[in-house]
């Protein structure tokens, strides 16, 4: 405690030595120190209002909808220029900085709670998930070894991936369109309800799978990719594009605007079906996007974000592989989810270590309390 005092007393030191000696000079310091301490400020007010607007309007107004996709660290480019000035003529500026930081880092919400342990009798349940369908060759085999899952859930296998079929063989498999599944249980349904389709593709399956002392239902989902209308945005850039094309055409940000609104009632849908579910239900996949905004909302209403809960970090899955500084050659974007309706308890979330690919796969081991009685009876079953 009085080392920490110790350092607190040596910084109030260092800033009014910094006072003092800005007495001591003209005109010139002192405009200086106005550019550094009102320049940061209006720094902090702006960055605050973008993530105020990308945290509470995200598929309802375009740029807060575009804005969202950015690495989060880009938004720090301005102290790079505010810094140094601030430590020449105003270190006082410096606090604001600070506050800058905090603010971006609870705008990133990183999860920071461990898991709840596995509580009395009942039945416990490990996915792994992960979207193969731009794995660069790799595999998420290392990865599904050192989680031991009962469950696999993968999208875009028509695209590779297939062979964990032959590399796992205690598993059972069923495939339906793009999304396969492994379970370690008999799967009793696979099937892609009629409401689960958009624009002739399904884009979830649902799973019965006869668990040892309870069934559940899965659903292995891949929402429609947001990337082509974020590139029609773009365009060939801002200068490029100048008053006819991308982000400055109408008729592109009316397009835009609709497909966020379509985004949300798939998502609906998506709820709808996995809410009328009788028996418990998880939920994994490939959602397309982020941890905000109104398609996020609706579907975490009465499922819980397994990251939410127990994840540990950002949680961040795509794109896997980059070579963007600005995200520190690191993934950016948390885009992959595993939800789980109010009778699980979420034990654990883990996000795949570094692999070449577009998506890291994400693990998480849910708990559904039971009493010691006799396995449920599926609906309609005549046990």
């Amino acid at each position: 405690m009085n080392r920490l005092l110790y350092q607190l007393g040596r910084l109030v030191t260092w800033l009014r030595s910094s006072e003092d000696a800005d007495a001591e000079h003209g005109v010139g310091r002192r405009l200086c120190r106005f550019a550094a301490l009102w320049g940061s400020i209006m720094y902090l007010a702006a960055l605050i209002a973008v993530l105020l607007g990308m945290q509470l309007y995200t598929d309802r107004i375009w740029p807060f909808s575009v804005l969202v996709f950015l690495p989060p660290l880009g938004w720090l480019l301005p102290l790079a220029l505010l810094t140094p000035v601030a430590l020449i003529c105003r270190r006082k500026a410096l606090l604001v900085h600070v506050a800058a930081l905090a603010a971006l880092l609870i705008y990133m919400d990183p999860g920071l709670v461990s898991g709840p342990t596995q509580p009395g009798p009942g039945l416990a349940v490990r996915l792994v998930c992960n979207n193969a369908g731009s794995s660069m060759g790799t595999s998420p085999l290392a990865y599904v070894r050192e989680r031991q899952p009962d469950l696999i859930l993968l999208q875009e296998t028509k695209r590779g991936m297939n062979e964990l079929e032959e590399l796992l063989p205690d598993y059972q498999v069923a495939i339906v369109g793009e999304f396969t599944i492994h379970s370690r249980w008999p799967i009793l349904e696979n099937t892609a309800p009629e409401a689960l389709y958009h624009d002739g593709e399904c884009f979830a399956t649902r799973f019965v799978i006869d668990a040892p002392k309870h069934p559940f239902v899965v659903y292995n989902v891949h929402l429609p990719t947001r990337q082509p209308m974020l590139e029609s945005m773009v365009g060939l850039g801002l200068r490029h594009d100048f008053g006819h094309g991308g982000i400055w055409s109408p008729e592109i940000r009316r397009e835009f605007q609709s497909s966020m609104q379509s985004y949300v009632q798939l998502a609906e849908r998506l709820a709808a079906a996995m809410e009328a579910e009788s028996l418990p239900v998880l939920a994994a996949g490939d959602f397309n996007m982020p941890e905000r905004g109104r398609a996020y909302e609706r579907l975490t209403r009465h499922f819980a974000d397994a990251h939410e809960r127990t994840g540990l970090g950002f949680g961040y899955t795509v794109p896997a592989s980059t070579r963007k500084s600005l995200a520190l050659w690191e993934p950016w974007l948390r885009l992959d989810y595993l939800l789980a309706d109010s009778q699980w308890l979420v034990l654990d979330f883990t996000t795949e270590r570094r692999r070449r690919a577009q998506h890291r796969a994400i693990s998480g081991t849910f708990f559904l309390p039971l009493e010691e009685e006799p396995k449920t009876s599926l609906p309609g079953s005549l046990e």
